[in-house]
């Protein structure tokens, strides 16, 4: 709630404001509390059992009832000022355990491989507001007929800034397994533990979902090996696809046995390694690998106004690749596919000169998709960008001379040519 203010001239050039208290407008708001709790619980030694509860306030000014319009046979909302609160929440148990197993070798340096089975199961529940909820009716909907005898269900609070509220009853039953496989090996003296790969699997069971009651199940399998990371990443539909309808049925996908045999929908094959070599006169270096969740499906760039690109001033050269293969078929007639490969590569050829050079190639049509040069130079308060991107979509060059420090950022001469002028970098 506010107030307006009148404008009482004095001269041609003066003027003063005063409040109008007859003069009032109505603001809305909504004040919002959120409440979570979970107490994880050891039950006979080895098995973890954690109850949650998740609770959210939403208080406002005002709501809406509802009447129905007979002639236009819908509802007709009217504002309630005044205080009101909703309250909706959530709540669930899981209990999870691990299981160790180890298989003892003696072949070369391998001394044994331990397997690690992490199984879960839980259970949340989500109510139906618009019905009573254990046995108490809330009073967050208004139950209206309309002139066919039919049941309308009017939210008092979905005009107002709390939105609306929620009727999708939810009872699901989340199951998941995660295994890790680790090696362990002779390192001279001493041994040293190697992670193989872990493999992880969940899906869930809505128990009141009229169909299709059975999610997804979504797998990922990561492992490394030698300098490069790998990440399979994996979506199962449990139902059959009818392609004369061109949509899901609700129907279990099943083998001539009667095994449930899932339908793979979506895949996805990452990996990416990083090669360097240092500067005469400085300490070898291990080529590092690259961060696995930075292997997406996008274009990796090497621009010269991110400093430490490329790698420290140490480094002489870094060449950086990424490979990606992802599959999508909901539908199994339109299966779309991609083969991507990046490639960055930055050169010091001074400790204040960096040239570099960032490509992506699609690997499916064999063709170049995009690539750009970069060049860097370290003015020691200033700093010299220049980004040239010869052909393609955003083509064009950037030039950027701009003070290091943060506090200053806005002190800088930029200049854009080609398609690219508009875009920032």
């Amino acid at each position: 709630l506010y107030f307006e203010s009148d404008e009482t001239m004095i001269d041609d050039t003066t003027s003063y404001y005063i409040w109008n208290n007859e003069k009032q407008n109505f603001r809305d708001n909504v004040m919002r509390h959120s409440l979570s709790i979970n107490s994880p619980t050891k039950i006979f030694r080895y098995i973890t059992f954690n109850p949650n509860i998740s609770l959210k306030s939403d208080w406002v000014n005002r709501t809406f009832s509802g009447e129905l319009d007979s002639i236009t046979n819908s509802i007709r909302t009217n504002e309630i000022p005044g205080f009101a609160t909703r309250t909706t929440g959530s709540f669930g148990a899981s209990i999870n355990t691990q299981v160790y197993g180890l298989f003892p070798f003696n072949i070369g340096k391998l001394i044994a491989v331990r397997h690690v089975v992490s199984p879960s199961i839980g259970y949340s529940f989500k109510p139906d507001f618009s019905q009573p909820v254990f046995g108490s009716d809330l009073g967050y909907f208004e139950t209206i007929l309309d002139t066919s005898g039919n049941t309308l269900y009017h939210d008092r609070f979905s005009s107002t800034m709390a939105g609306g509220t929620s009727r999708n009853e939810s009872q699901s039953m989340n199951v998941g397994v995660n295994n890790n496989f680790q090696a362990k090996v002779r390192d001279g003296e001493n041994d040293k533990i190697i992670n193989l790969f872990s493999w992880r699997m969940n899906t869930s069971y809505n128990m009141v979902a009229e169909q299709f009651k059975l999610s997804n199940l979504s797998s990922s399998l990561r492992s490394k090996i030698g300098p490069s990371n790998v990440d399979l990443r994996m979506t199962h539909d449990f139902y059959e696809y009818d392609e004369g309808l061109n949509q899901r049925v609700n129907k279990i996908r099943q083998s001539e046995k009667g095994i449930p045999l899932p339908r793979l929908t979506r895949m996805s094959l990452s990996t990416g390694f990083q090669l360097s070599g240092q500067r005469m006169g400085t300490k070898n270096a291990a080529a590092d690998t690259s961060n696995t969740t930075a292997l997406q499906d996008s274009v990796a760039v090497v621009s010269p106004l991110i400093k430490n690109s490329g790698g420290s001033k140490d480094k002489l050269w870094s060449t950086r690749f990424s490979i990606g293969y992802s599959l999508q078929q909901n539908n199994p007639a339109l299966k779309k596919e991609t083969f991507w490969l990046n490639t960055n590569s930055s050169l010091h050829i001074t400790k204040n000169w960096r040239v570099s050079y960032s490509a992506r190639f699609d690997l499916m049509q064999n063709e170049l998709i995009s690539h750009r040069f970069s060049i860097y130079r370290d003015l020691h308060c200033w700093e010299l960008a220049i980004d040239w991107t010869p052909s393609g979509y955003a083509s064009g060059f950037y030039l950027r001379i701009n003070v290091k420090s943060p506090t200053l950022r806005d002190l800088k001469i930029e200049q854009r040519g080609g398609y690219n002028r508009n875009v920032p970098f």
